[in-house]
């Protein structure tokens, strides 16, 4: 979340659901498709991605980095879709776009990185790629605290509303190379340099 909001709204980061239903595997093959609404906003942020590996107590709401990450079943790569059919949604601030579902429309899971406990964050590299114009590069060290504590704040926060996460679940940790803004026809490639890429493509809503 930007700095300027934290403090009047007493959290650190902004999280908002995705539905399963607009969750997709990364194909091999042909580019994964993904909705742009005609007016609206739509926009693709490479992420790295915790599945958890078991449920969270009930009653937790705080969490260390440590402890969190003995809830991490994989982490993985993928990118997030963005959208809302409010094209100045991001405009407006993180009380608009938490009242959208996070901005959130949809997301494609690329591989897991299966030995990510031994490699450094700062070595899961990852480029964004649109229309085949280099838009951000990072690496898994971009993301404030690390991914470990968005799943830490998330754990927290969620569970703090009775709704503690579960097996299963899937997190996304944060945009790693920006919010990076699409319209239909738009072709996105994410490189996670030894972990594997994701293709994906813009069609109309």
């Amino acid at each position: 979340m930007p700095p300027q909001h934290r403090e009047r709204l007493g959290a650190e980061r902004l999280a908002g659901c995705i539905f399963k239903s607009k969750v997709q595997q990364a194909s091999s093959g042909e580019p994964n498709t993904f909705r742009a609404i005609d007016g609206g906003f739509c926009a693709v942020e490479a992420e790295f991605i915790i599945r958890l590996g078991k449920d969270a107590p009930e009653g937790k709401t705080d969490w260390t980095v440590e402890e969190a990450a003995d809830y991490v079943g994989e982490l993985l790569v993928g990118v997030e879709i963005a959208g809302s059919p409010l094209k100045t949604i991001n405009a407006l601030g993180p009380t608009v776009v938490a009242s959208d579902f996070g901005n959130n429309d949809g997301q494609i899971i690329g591989q897991a990185i299966s030995n990510w406990r031994d490699i450094a964050w700062e070595d899961m590299p990852v480029e964004t790629f649109i229309n085949g114009k280099s838009v951000g590069t990072a690496s898994a060290a971009t993301i404030p605290g690390s991914p470990l504590a968005a799943l830490a704040f998330l754990l927290g926060t969620v569970a703090a509303r009775g709704k503690p996460l579960k097996k299963g679940q899937i997190v996304t940790t944060g945009a790693t190379t920006g919010i990076h803004d699409v319209v239909a026809g738009d072709v996105a490639h994410v490189s996670f340099g030894p972990f594997g890429t994701v293709d994906c493509v813009a069609v109309p809503a």
